[in-house]
């Protein structure tokens, strides 16, 4: 069975409670994503074009690990056109994207009042699919005399005071670059910069599906 029929099941109602939209592991922390629907409204914008309005707080959950986790940013989302919907191959396919960013030793769990807004309307059925973007850790940080000094350099591992394990493993001296690629297939081993996920792939719990209310 494809880990994309386990969904989260989300109910667009105003003043919900926390709702999960996705969980995952990184830099050996595992934490959860939650959203809380505020309101939900449908008005002309500025351009005199109907939108669907929601307002939402996202909150994270760091649950087991040393490091902190944090949101980063405001979240967005984009759902897909009815054309774009109906040319969908699989029916677990998602019909809208929720994109949020998430950073180490970075002390935000909450996002409060966010505004999604979308012309095409979330309803009952749809799959949503929480896209997470992993920034990197902080380049530098304070030593105990107050200097500025590199804590990661994802070019220079050496000199840096964390070895990131998204890219990196230690071995003595050196550093082993980590690449991944996906097994029985003939496509290349690609780096990880820049990709979320766990220290062994990308695959997480971020698929839901809107309840009908």
């Amino acid at each position: 069975m494809s880990h994309q029929s386990l969904k989260f099941p989300l109910q667009l109602i105003e003043n919900s409670d926390w709702q999960p939209i996705a969980g995952t592991q990184d830099h050996g922390t595992f934490y959860m994503i939650y959203i809380k629907f505020k309101s939900v409204k449908t008005e002309e914008n500025n351009f005199g074009v109907e939108v669907q309005k929601i307002e939402c707080d996202v909150r994270l959950q760091n649950f087991k690990g040393s490091i902190t986790m944090g949101l980063v940013g405001n979240p967005t989302i984009q759902v897909l056109s009815p054309e774009e919907r109906a040319a969908k191959v699989n029916t677990f396919d998602p019909d809208a994207f929720i994109a949020i960013t998430v950073a180490p030793f970075h002390k935000n769990d909450f996002i409060k009042n966010v505004i999604l807004q979308t012309e095409y309307k979330l309803t009952a059925g749809m799959v949503i699919e929480t896209k997470y973007q992993l920034q990197d850790p902080p380049q530098t940080i304070q030593d105990f005399d107050n200097n500025a000094k590199k804590f990661f350099d994802i070019n220079d591992p050496d000199n840096s005071a964390y070895v990131n394990p998204v890219y990196f493993e230690r071995d003595g001296d050196e550093y082993l670059e980590i690449a991944t690629k996906t097994w029985n297939t003939q496509q290349p081993f690609q780096s990880r910069s820049g990709i979320g996920g766990s220290p062994w792939g990308i695959c997480f719990p971020n698929f839901s599906v809107i309840l009908d209310n």
